[in-house]
This record gives structure tokens, sequence and C-alpha cells, in this order.
């Protein structure tokens, strides 16, 4: 949490809501998702392990990456 400076509800009940309002600036359509601004630069993070691995500099396996991809995208499927 200390690298974190906010955390931000998208209450889908109100579309005003701060995070509903945020979701609808960078087109994201799914939660959670992060918002990393980096010296003026954004970079939208909708995958929780790749933001925990690019961004806290924290290793994540490939397995838990690839769970949570097909939990995200049931259209998807091992092959």
């Amino acid at each position: 949490m200390a690298s974190i400076d906010a955390v931000i509800i998208a209450d889908e009940r109100d579309p005003a809501s701060p995070g509903m309002q945020i979701a609808q600036t960078h087109d994201v359509d799914r939660a959670p998702f992060f918002v990393v601004d980096d010296a003026g630069t954004i970079r939208i993070y909708t995958v929780y392990f790749k933001f925990v691995n690019e961004v806290l500099g924290r290793p994540t396996s490939k397995k838990a990456e690839n769970q949570e991809l097909l939990r995200d995208n049931p259209q998807l499927d091992f092959i």
C-alpha cells in the first residue's frame, strides 16, 4: 500500500462515481484496474499480476498470470 496513492471505488449503480468516471475516461470495462501515472505518462493495467510485476517490482508466477487471464476471458481455453 505504500506505493499506492489512492484506492477509488467504481460503483456500477452510479455512473457519476469517481471510479466509473475514471474507467470511462480510460475506456476500461473491467475491474480491478490500475492507473499508473509515471512522470505524466499514464498506463492502465487490467491484469493484476502484470501490474504487480511491472509496477511494484514483485515477481509473479506465469501460472498465476495465466489463471487470471483465463478467468477474466472465458472465451479463451487451454491448448
